[in-house]
């Protein structure tokens, strides 16, 4: 990951106002760990995952049912068991995510990501979140704000479904600087953010 920018700075734009700016790049990385987090554990996308999570088990299940000539029995149910421990357990979650990254990966390559990758620039003010980058500026309102999550060392501030704004840790110069981002903006959203501090890293979505 590569974050070539970092430049957290404070104004008082009036009196009892805050402003705070944060200047980052998302890199391709950025993008794709954000879809492997968002997918692997958000609600929308639980019967995709629970169709792959018994989908090869239940094939191998059929397949030796049929060279059994359609008898169920032990061995048959013992040696589907035993795929199923083997793939939920340590084969699922790399296919997964593989999965995941390739798909991520070609959206990226057919520009369908570049309002996403590259330089942003994100300002807390009074009256919403002012996002930009190289192809647009928008101002969110903190009642949009939907939720606050992290994984892979990013804050995720999700203003819907599947859209949210991506922030790396190392945009911060420091632990206080992060902190008091997050602060401000749970303070104008209202969201508790609580124990997303005391995860390190990950937090599920």
């Amino acid at each position: 990951m590569e974050i070539c920018l970092k430049d957290i700075k404070f104004d008082n734009i009036g009196e009892g106002d805050n402003e705070m700016t944060v200047q980052f790049n998302i890199s391709k990385e950025d993008f794709i760990n954000f879809n492997i987090d968002h997918f692997s554990k958000a609600k929308s996308a639980r019967a995709a995952r629970l169709r792959i999570m018994f989908g090869c088990p239940l094939v191998f299940f059929i397949i030796t049912f049929m060279l059994d000539r359609f008898t169920i029995t032990a061995t048959n149910l013992i040696s589907t068991a035993a795929v199923l421990l083997v793939w939920s357990t340590y084969l699922y979650k790399k296919v997964y995510e593989r999965t995941i990254r390739q798909n991520v990966i070609k959206y990226i390559d057919a520009g369908n990501a570049n309002d996403i990758i590259g330089r942003q620039k994100i300002t807390l003010l009074d009256t919403g979140m002012e996002e930009s980058n190289n192809t647009h500026v928008q101002q969110i309102e903190y009642s949009l704000i939907e939720s606050i999550l992290s994984g892979h060392d990013l804050y995720y501030i999700y203003t819907g479904n599947r859209k949210a704004v991506i922030i790396p840790y190392s945009a911060f110069e420091n632990e206080t600087e992060r902190r008091e981002f997050i602060s401000i903006l749970s303070g104008k959203t209202g969201i508790d953010v609580s124990s997303l501090e005391k995860i390190k890293g990950r937090k599920t979505i």
